[in-house]
């Protein structure tokens, strides 16, 4: 006799894994979120640096300089573990 019930394959198998623990694929999508936001801070920051500079060009000692250095902490905080270039 053959087992009528086959196993599931690719992404049907995928959900029905996921969907046993209810609570942590909801969870997993916001964390998933949070990353790909934290990831785009760097060059947001950088952005925020060079339009600093361009608008300051002529005269560098009207630079906000405070900001400066928190948008630099900013771009290495932002990096993140995952990010190893």
């Amino acid at each position: 006799m053959q087992n009528t019930k086959t196993r599931k394959k690719g992404m049907a198998r995928l959900l029905e894994l996921a969907f046993t623990r209810k609570v942590l694929s909801p969870l997993a999508c916001v964390l998933s979120v949070i990353s790909v936001i934290v990831s785009f801070t760097p060059y947001i920051t950088i952005y925020y640096v060079i339009r600093e500079l361009v608008a300051h060009f002529n005269d560098l000692s009207a630079l906000d300089t405070a900001l400066m250095i928190r948008l630099g902490w900013l771009a290495v905080g932002g990096r993140g573990r995952g990010n190893r270039a």
